[in-house]
């Protein structure tokens, strides 16, 4: 029978006693628990983030910056339409109907310093008033929402953000134009509405 020289552990070992070895598990461990809970973390805010965006919502404002209209050129044509260019972008003709709405709401009051710097808002009810007075009959107030509507697809055709002209339930419709770079602009809307009122029929 054979015996085989068994040899000492601490002859054989030459690494970190037990007692450091699970002192350096302990440490590993809470690291990675540490980790693993700012992970949930960050995921937790994500989640919220997301919710937000695709929930419309007015309680979280400008996630997402708003069209607004810095330069506005309006040109009065010889058929009573009415040549548009916004920002120095593309032009865009509107017939008398399409044109008048867009002064209307283009030439809200630019003196009202509450709220935003953009112009005040035009009423439903006010736009509806003109256009009933140039065209002598009773109209109903849905007429104004096609018309806007109308006037939104066509900004689209000319590669134009259709929210441009904002819409608000209760207060209107208007054009996202700076206060500042409007109240230069009455004397402009004023010959152009007198151009295009002939039209309007």
């Amino acid at each position: 029978m054979t015996l085989e020289k068994q040899v000492p552990l601490s002859n054989a070992y030459d690494g970190p006693p037990i007692k450091e070895l699970r002192s350096m598990l302990r440490q590993v461990m809470g690291a990675n628990d540490d980790t693993n809970a700012k992970l949930g973390s960050i995921e937790v805010y994500l989640k919220r983030l997301e919710s937000c965006i695709s929930v419309k919502s007015d309680v979280i404002p400008n996630l997402f910056s708003t069209p607004m209209a810095f330069n506005l050129s309006v040109q009065p044509r010889f058929d009573d339409s009415l040549a548009v260019s916004i920002n120095g972008g593309e032009e865009l003709i509107l017939g008398p109907r399409l044109a008048g709405v867009f002064l209307f709401i283009a030439s809200g009051d630019a003196e009202c310093e509450v709220g935003d710097e953009l112009i005040d808002w035009s009423s439903r009810d006010a736009i509806l008033k003109s256009l009933t007075n140039f065209k002598g009959k009773k109209l109903r107030i849905n007429y104004v929402n096609t018309l806007v509507s109308l006037l939104k697809d066509k900004l689209e055709e000319k590669h134009y953000n259709r929210n441009l002209i904002q819409t608000h339930r209760e207060k209107g419709y208007r054009l996202a134009l700076k206060r500042h770079y409007a109240r230069s602009l009455k004397g402009v809307f004023s010959v152009a509405w007198k151009q295009v009122s002939g039209g309007i029929q």
